[in-house]
């Protein structure tokens, strides 16, 4: 009894931990809650326009339009905009309401890292049956969590972003957690929970990260090699199903959509094989040791992340990370000295596991450089950046050594004040915690003082349209604009992209086609030739041009700024030549309508014709038509085969029309149809795929409630889940009885007198005693 009252002790002690490291930390991120983190981030300044991009991605809102099987933020979108729209009830304030969402978010992801690692760690090292002393116990308990959220690697490179590899970090130990609990028990109660958490914003992290599923592969096959038990095989099959089934929406549409996308690819300046050669330069033995892969000792490496200054340019904690090669040393010690065989081969097989990622993680680097190579030509996300690629992985057992070396110290009787001490260097390590330095001032923005707010409330632009950002790139994705004179993060979009209604903004180029695009519009304006630009931004159906009046040249090369500068100049001659009209203006921005424009997106070969249309979603049109001849309808998205037509007429289906490419980039459907009441909806094929997932997995979410509840009031002893097992029990059985036969009397020249079964209302259809076979079936049934 004292051993239980003490583990409860310990634990609600270790929870309180938690939660005020917890605030310290998003406190100190916050920096007195006046900003919102806007790097490359998950949280977008416009949640709404955040959460109906991702549920149609299949056509992305920027560009001229292009496939992209990537739902994995709709989950996250859904939960940030839900929190957002109650705050924003409460403290009827849009900026504030986005700030305190922000926070709560931030506050979520710390608590469940240290938490959930408290819990997997507590639970691999099987600290209820140790011989160690509970308060060393409880240090250890305390201590790893902290490192584990803490350190070099999380504070560079998880937590900064907040992208996918936050929420994947966070997620690992409380996945790998329930899944530990579950082989143990067998209880289909911990499949439940998975569920729960795979519909948690971890989803992000959990379904579409290629380092998740090789991670989670690894781990649930070495329970199949090392287990005996077919019940463990019964229960990874389980879980395996159920995972599945949960999935569907992000599952079975990339699954058929991967012949569509096969031809289609992101624009890059440079090669895979050129970043992957540039990248590895930095991924040295020794940064990696250290948690910094390739960003470099003191962030000699030039870097452009303005925050990691602050961190690498600490000589103090640049030597403190020693520490971390330290203990790989000190486990080898400890491994050399254990008695139990299946431990030390466990530990033994990470450190070996550790030195090959090693050499994966140093990429074109010797000794290993055609590994990296290899596995650049089987997919481009496992190796463009080597170390970053494996660092979620090394750093989990790295970290899962240390517990092990943490553990053995303290079982020769460490002294209190030595463990003491080990915690303070472990902990110095998380040091940007307590300065608030993790997030640069740069980063943190603050547009509620610009006119940001007031463009999205004043403004109103039509969602059949796209906009053009002035200046565009055409040659690179890496921009910068200001706000206030801070610089924006090169790889963002224009944060005006997230103030304007739900319509298509060309920026950068996102494919070729929109490279080719950018290139011609911009010879135009090397030729001053007005009229055959503004019939070009016609053609795509391009009506706003939105100028940056606070655009900077800081951290731009020199062609950019020559390029920027005459496409300045180029927009402010349209304007004088009335070609464009100015609808809005503030100090950072310029919106323009081009005048005279009355062309719609969805348009016939006739312009005479009558047509009407309406866009429902970006993957979903109706138009009606009063045609007397057949006609090509213009849709002006980027040529894709799946995209469909069909055509109603006076309410049925006429015919269904794949698309034929126009002008060789949008798509035209030729459409035979004539008269009135011509409809036609123009759908996206593979949205039907993601909403057929979608129901499936809201199917599979559903169940496991229920199963939850269920399981909940069984072990409440509620009389109604009785009935119920009792009725599932019963009709099991009567199944199973009809075909048993309890006993056979024989006569004594050996024939059958009597058989009796399971079931009395069971009779004998036929025996056949060659082959030992009897068929019983109930009565009243018939056999034909």
């Amino acid at each position: 009894m004292k051993y239980k009252k003490a583990r409860k002790l310990s634990f609600f002690n270790a929870v309180l931990i938690f939660i005020v490291l917890s605030v310290i930390v998003c406190r100190s991120w916050f920096g007195g809650m006046n900003y919102i983190h806007q790097i490359d981030s998950r949280f977008k300044l416009n949640p709404e326009r955040a959460l109906h991009g991702s549920l149609f991605f299949w056509k992305d809102e920027e560009g001229l339009g292009y496939p992209s099987p990537d739902f994995v933020g709709s989950l996250f979108y859904f939960w940030h905009y839900s929190i957002f729209l109650i705050l924003n009830f409460i403290t009827e304030d849009y900026w504030q309401a986005l700030i305190f969402s922000q926070f709560i978010f931030y506050l979520f992801t710390v608590f469940s890292c240290l938490f959930g690692s408290y819990l997997l760690f507590r639970e691999l090292l099987s600290f209820e049956n140790s011989n160690i002393d509970r308060k060393f116990s409880l240090l250890i308990q305390i201590l790893i969590p902290i490192i584990y959220t803490f350190n070099q690697h999380s504070l560079i490179l998880v937590f900064p972003r907040y992208t996918a590899w936050t929420l994947l970090w966070v997620g690992i130990p409380i996945l790998f957690y329930v899944l530990l609990k579950y082989l143990k028990s067998g209880s289909l109660r911990y499949i439940m929970y998975l569920i729960i958490i795979s519909f948690t914003p971890f989803s992000i992290g959990l379904i579409n990260i290629t380092c998740f599923h090789v991670t989670l592969t690894v781990f649930l096959l070495s329970f199949l090699l090392t287990s005996k038990n077919r019940q463990t095989i019964k229960r990874l099959i389980y879980f395996a199903s159920l995972f599945l089934l949960l999935n569907f929406w992000h599952i079975l549409p990339v699954i058929l959509g991967t012949r569509m996308i096969e031809g289609t690819t992101e624009f890059f300046p440079e090669s895979p094989e050129l970043i992957l050669k540039y990248s590895s330069k930095f991924s040295t033995v020794l940064n990696i040791l250290r948690f910094l892969g390739y960003y470099g000792l003191k962030n000699n490496a030039g870097f452009p992340f303005s925050w990691l200054e602050n961190y690498l340019s600490n000589d103090v904690i640049n030597s403190v990370t020693f520490i971390y090669p330290f203990i790989l040393g000190i486990s080898v010690l400890c491994l050399s000295k254990e008695k139990n065989q299946k431990v030390r081969d466990f530990y033994l097989l990470l450190m070996l596991l550790l030195l090959s990622l090693i050499m994966l993680m140093k990429g074109v680097n010797e000794p290993l450089p055609e590994s990296a190579y290899l596995l650049l030509k089987i997919h481009p996300i496992f190796f463009r950046h080597p170390y970053t690629r494996f660092a979620h992985l090394w750093a989990f057992l790295y970290i899962l050594i240390l517990s092990y070396v943490l553990k053995k110290m303290l079982e020769r009787k460490l002294t209190f004040s030595g463990g003491v001490i080990l915690a303070f260097l472990l902990l110095l390590l998380s040091y940007p915690l307590f300065t608030g330095e993790v997030i640069h001032s740069y980063d943190r923005l603050d547009l509620s003082n610009t006119s940001y707010l007031r463009l999205k409330n004043e403004v109103n632009l039509d969602s059949n349209f796209r906009a053009l950002v002035i200046p565009f790139v055409f040659d690179t994705r890496e921009y910068s604009y200001t706000i206030a004179g801070r610089i924006n993060h090169p790889n963002d979009k224009s944060l005006i992209h997230s103030f304007i209604p739900n319509i298509s903004i060309l920026q950068f180029p996102r494919t070729s086609i929109d490279n080719n695009f950018l290139k011609n519009l911009y010879k135009l304006m090397i030729d001053n030739d007005f009229e055959n630009f503004l019939k070009y931004l016609e053609l795509f159906s391009i009506k706003y041009l939105i100028y940056h009046k606070d655009f900077s040249e800081a951290l731009l090369s020199i062609q950019t700024i020559e390029r920027s500068r005459l496409q300045k100049q180029f927009i402010s001659e349209l304007e004088e030549k009335q070609l464009i009209l100015k609808i809005f203006e503030s100090d950072e921005i310029a919106v323009y309508e081009i005048a005279g424009l009355s062309i719609i997106p969805l348009i016939t070969t006739n312009p005479q014709m009558n047509v009407t249309s309406l866009k429902l979603n970006p993957t979903l049109y109706i138009i009606r038509v009063n045609a007397s001849d057949p006609f090509i309808l213009r849709f002006c998205e980027t040529y894709d085969p799946m995209w469909e037509a069909r055509v109603y007429k006076n309410g049925k289906l006429v015919e269904k029309v794949s698309p034929i490419p126009l002008y060789g980039i949008i798509n035209g459907f030729p459409i035979n149809a004539t008269g009135e009441n011509v409809e036609i909806v123009i759908r996206y094929i593979p949205q039907d795929w993601f909403e057929i997932g979608l129901a499936v997995s809201g199917l599979a979410f559903t169940f496991c409630i229920l199963y939850l509840f269920y399981d909940w009031r069984r072990s409440k002893g509620d009389r109604w889940v009785k009935k119920l097992e009792g009725r599932l029990k019963t009709r099991l059985t009567s199944k199973r009885d009809d075909a048993s036969v309890r006993s056979v009397h024989y006569e004594d020249d050996g024939r059958i007198d009597d058989i009796s079964f399971g079931n009395p209302r069971a009779s004998v259809l036929g025996i056949d005693l060659k082959y030992g076979r009897l068929r019983v079936l109930p009565d009243g049934s018939h056999v034909n």
